[in-house]
């Protein structure tokens, strides 16, 4: 998702939908993917990362089939900027102690 969003940032963002339709749709299918995988995570892994918003990967699911993803595009922006950076480092985090 990062490789396709590099770049990709505030008005761009949001531009998305008209701009580049298949950024924006393969934009959208992460993002539900992701959603959905968090949702599915046990509740102690959660809890071993606190700094991820939890509730608010999972609540982006239900935006989503909505059909928000248009008319939250500009919302999105920190999500990919900020919150997904965050994710992704949590997620190493968690491959590194199932390795070790």
């Amino acid at each position: 998702m990062q490789a396709f969003t590099a770049g990709v940032q505030g008005a761009d963002l949001a531009a998305l939908p008209e701009a580049d339709r298949r950024t924006y749709r393969a934009l959208g299918g992460a993002l539900m993917e992701i959603a959905e995988m968090a949702a599915a995570l046990p509740i102690e892994l959660r809890a071993r990362h606190p700094e991820v918003d939890w509730r608010g990967w999972i609540g982006l699911r239900d935006l989503l089939l909505a059909d928000g993803l248009r008319r939250e595009m500009p919302r999105l922006s920190p999500c990919v900027e900020h919150d997904l950076p965050i994710l992704l480092t949590t997620i190493h985090a968690e491959i590194e102690h199932l390795e070790a």
